[in-house]
């Protein structure tokens, strides 16, 4: 038979690192890893524990009085969400409040109190505060006696005590308290699970808010303090001053908003200040620092006799300078971080990148052996192992077995022989077993005896058998063994049955022998170097992926950050996918070319149609590494179109008697009907056993068979494999000034 002339196999220039096919499964799973990356995105930005209560707007209306007091009008909006108590029930909303601080120095009394709902137009009317606010379920019929009715009350150990608004003693505003208290004011509502936009109206009174100087009155409102539990989305206030005729603009009134977030103010024509703050979050304080000519109020409660002008300026300036100056600070760490950040997912896509490329490259052959006709320096399972290298990620167990259970026949340690339960059945010669009795139940007649020869115990030494050929060749033996078959005789799909049975552990024992013969052969054979960062790269990148979504310091929001986190994985998932971590060696290469070049010769062979079978011991070898390759389905139709007299009987039992090819055409020959695909937990493997042509296609038929108990060897050895401010105190930005103002607001909802 001639034969394609192979060339000298020396490496030639050039680098194929390109495949159309795992280009596009690469990017099907990198497409896939970013659609996950995602939504875990979506799921931060948007999936967030939203609060019971939350105060959606709160707009103040605050006249400063001639005595330094201040009115106040607050029209608010509340959210009151679904909450359930400890026991899981549902657990409706029946009263708000806020509480306040009472200070000498701050705040001396309130008073003047009104409360209206907005929403449905009620006043509601003054009530003792509740003797056990904690437990407002036990109050009998509460729409009807509590609903509708405020209240306000000193906070103490024991409960909420009864407080007198506008007391003029100062010291007895507090009761037994002192001069200093936490006050309460609460409203009472009808009992409601749930509630969105409901509006109501508190007017107050707050003493003792100013202190006069003899050259400016100021004050340091605190609307809301740092006790605030409750999340205000937004807040603005428009504070009128004491009006006084002839005032120089822009030389007497000065205000400045202490808010660490997103707020701002404004100082119109002297008499009025506005100002306003989105998210006020749990924790954080808003003040207003305002002062004035102190010519603009009378009868002010506490004064001063030093003059305030320029020290309040200056604290202001210092106060302002030192947050402006670490808010610069942490600026520039958050930009230098985003900027490393930024520059280490670059790098590490381009990285990634190259490197899927490069390590795919490495893994295939760079010779220029187009053809090779003889049978690799390797044994089957080797070559296996070296064809899927180049080709897939993995090498199924199963392809390695059946090409060695091939190599075994073809070199006559064994024989194949194709069957049929009927006849067995009929025979006399046994009863069926019940692997058996499913396939004919099933309509399935074709079965496949393993006969192993008289030489493997007589002389062993001269089958020459590699080491994965003799743990293969000991599995069979000790599977005739433990099925306790007459002759070493043996049915092969009952062999599948007992060792994918989670009893077998004499099966899985003989699996991980022969894995390990292949290991063994396929490192001494030193074909295969490793390349680990094609690993540790994208685990780096994914790393970086959770701190850019999760770090909450780096510049821009979720949102903003979340496409660079989404390419990072989606480029780490490309990587792994494209890439391989087992590259051939330079010894790899030499052997791939004949792998390579057999596996294509094989392929082509009907180009090649001059060629015969009158060598039958090689083509016997030829069908052993067409299962290793697992292509056997397409070199046995080949086969079959460009020789027909193999599907000759009498030709097949004259030339090719105990040969692969015999087994393979001699059905065919014979016009008997063989099985088609088997499926079911006790056939396990008996899938697919015909090739084009009606020919029993042994390769693909052991193959399938035997992957599916080559899970077991991960199983036994535990493991799995896969793959600014303008004019200072005119007006600007809010900075992170200090608070404890007069007020120190706080919210709630019981």
């Amino acid at each position: 038979m001639n034969a394609p002339v192979a060339s000298s196999g020396k490496p030639v220039s050039g680098h194929p690192s390109w495949s159309t096919s795992r280009f596009f499964r690469a990017l099907a799973l990198a497409l896939v890893a970013a659609l996950v990356t995602s939504i875990v995105a979506a799921l931060l930005i948007f999936n967030k524990n939203w609060p019971d209560l939350v105060y959606d707007s709160v707009d103040y209306d605050v006249q400063v009085l001639d005595n330094g007091d201040l009115r106040i009008s607050q029209d608010l909006t509340v959210t009151m969400n679904s909450r359930e108590d400890d026991n899981g029930d549902k657990r409706p909303w029946r009263e708000l409040y806020q509480r306040y601080q009472i200070k000498p120095d701050r705040l001396t009394g309130i008073s003047d109190i009104s409360v209206r709902d907005l929403t449905n137009g009620s006043t509601y009317r003054q009530a003792d505060p509740p003797t056990d606010p904690d437990n407002l379920d036990q109050v009998p019929d509460w729409d009807k006696t509590m609903a509708g009715t405020w209240y306000m009350g000193t906070v103490s150990d024991s409960g909420l005590e009864s407080y007198k608004p506008g007391d003029s003693d100062q010291g007895s505003a507090c009761g037994a308290q002192g001069d200093r208290c936490q006050v309460e004011l609460g409203w009472n509502i009808p009992q409601i699970a749930e509630d969105s936009g409901r509006r109501f109206r508190i007017d107050m009174t707050f003493h003792g808010v100013t202190t006069a100087h003899p050259d400016v009155a100021e004050f340091q409102w605190e609307p809301v303090g740092d006790t605030n539990q409750i999340s205000v989305e937004h807040m603005s206030a428009d504070v009128r001053l004491p009006k006084l005729i002839g005032t120089e603009k822009n030389k007497d009134a000065k205000a400045w908003l202490h808010f660490a977030g997103k707020g701002s103010y404004d100082v119109v024509d002297d008499s009025r200040i506005r100002f306003s703050a989105d998210r006020i979050e749990p924790g954080q304080h808003l003040d207003l620092v305002a002062f004035f000519d102190a010519k603009r109020v009378s009868s002010v409660v506490r004064t001063d006799s030093q003059p305030a002008r320029d020290r309040i300026i200056k604290q202001e300036r210092q106060q302002y300078e030192h947050w402006h100056a670490e808010q610069t600070r942490r600026a520039r760490i958050g930009l230098l971080a985003g900027v490393l950040t930024v520059l280490a997912a670059i790098a590490l896509i381009v990285v990634m990148l190259w490197q899927a490329f490069r390590t795919y490259g490495d893994s295939q052959y760079r010779g220029d052996i187009i053809y090779y006709r003889q049978p690799p320096d390797l044994s089957p399972a080797v070559a296996a192992v070296i064809n899927d290298l180049m080709l897939t990620r993995e090498s199924p167990i199963g392809r390695q077995l059946s090409a060695t259970i091939l190599s075994l026949a073809s070199k006559r340690a064994i024989a194949l022989i194709p069957v049929k339960y009927e006849d067995r059945a009929n025979s006399g010669g046994g009863s069926l077993t019940k692997v058996m009795r499913s396939l004919l139940h099933k309509g399935k007649r074709q079965s496949m005896e393993v006969v192993i020869n008289p030489v493997c115990s007589q002389d062993r030494a001269s089958l020459a058998l590699s080491l994965s050929e003799e743990a293969c060749l000991t599995m069979l033996e000790g599977a005739s063994a433990l099925m306790g078959s007459k002759d070493e005789r043996f049915d092969l799909y009952e062999m599948i049955a007992l060792f994918s049975s989670t009893e077998a552990h004499h099966g899985k024992v003989y699996l991980e022998a022969f894995d390990k013969a292949v290991k063994y052969e396929t490192n001494n054979a030193d074909l295969r170097a490793y390349r680990h960062g094609i690993e540790v790269l994208p685990f780096l990148a994914v790393l970086l992926a959770a701190f850019i979504l999760l770090a909450g310091f780096l510049p821009g929001t979720v949102l903003v950050r979340a496409p660079l986190a989404v390419l990072l994985v989606a480029v780490a998932a490309f990587s792994i996918r494209y890439g391989s971590s087992q590259v051939l060696s330079r010894n790899g290469q030499l052997m791939a070319g004949q792998v390579s070049g057999l596996r294509r010769y094989l392929l082509d062979f009907s180009d090649f149609s001059h060629r015969g079978v009158e060598d039958l011991v090689l083509w016997d070898r030829y069908l052993v590494y067409a299962a290793a390759f697992g292509i056997s389905d397409r070199v046995v139709a080949q086969l079959a179109q460009a020789s027909p007299e193999l599907t000759d009987f009498d030709w097949l039992n004259n030339n090719a008697r105990g040969s692969l090819l015999y087994c393979t055409f001699l059905p065919y020959s014979q016009n008997v009907p063989v099985a088609s695909s088997v499926s079911g937990p006790e056939t396990l493997a008996a899938n697919s056993m015909l090739g084009q042509g009606g020919v029993v296609d042994l390769g693909t038929q052991l193959t399938q068979g035997l992957e599916q108990i080559g899970g077991l060897i991960g199983q036994a050895s535990g493991n799995s494999s896969g793959s600014g401010i303008g004019g200072f105190g005119s007006g600007g930005g809010s900075f992170g000034g200090s608070g404890g103002g007069s007020g120190g607001g706080s919210f709630g909802g019981r």
